[in-house]
């Protein structure tokens, strides 16, 4: 499925997807220098970046890592390394995304930026979180 069938898309998410982007990027490489010592081109860095993010984002994690993966293990590698870079590249960058998008979705809400503002009103939150913590009550 390509980014333009979903419709949540609006212009500011592609500065939030720039952003992914960029620390997807930056997980990697510095995944990289700390791990390896190496320092692939930036080129071949931002392409892998660009394919894992959207895969991660768009398809799932696991396609993302397969990625990652397989262009740090091309990159000459030992595997124990190329893990411990894989796994700092997507899950960092999943970490981020979710704190960079919480942070939008919040300025985005309180400044009414169309495709960064929580489409919920109170009772919809308060609905929502009244069925989490029912959830919650009746597992435990």
């Amino acid at each position: 499925m390509s980014p333009s069938e979903y419709q949540f898309i609006k212009p500011a998410d592609f500065v939030v997807m720039a952003l992914g982007l960029f620390m997807y990027y930056e997980f990697l490489k510095t995944g990289f220098e700390v791990f390896t010592y190496k320092k692939p081109s930036k080129l071949y860095l931002f392409t892998v970046s660009l394919i894992s993010m959207g895969l991660t984002l768009f398809l799932g994690v696991l396609p993302g890592i397969l990625v990652t993966l397989l262009a740090v293990l091309l990159t000459g590698v030992n595997i124990v390394e190329t893990l411990i870079i894989t796994l700092t590249a997507e899950f960092g960058f999943i970490i981020g995304f979710f704190t960079l998008y919480f942070i939008f979705t919040t300025v985005g809400t309180i400044l009414g930026i169309e495709g960064l503002k929580l489409n919920l009103d109170w009772d919809e939150l308060l609905h929502y979180a009244s069925l989490k913590m029912d959830t919650i009550l009746v597992n435990s």
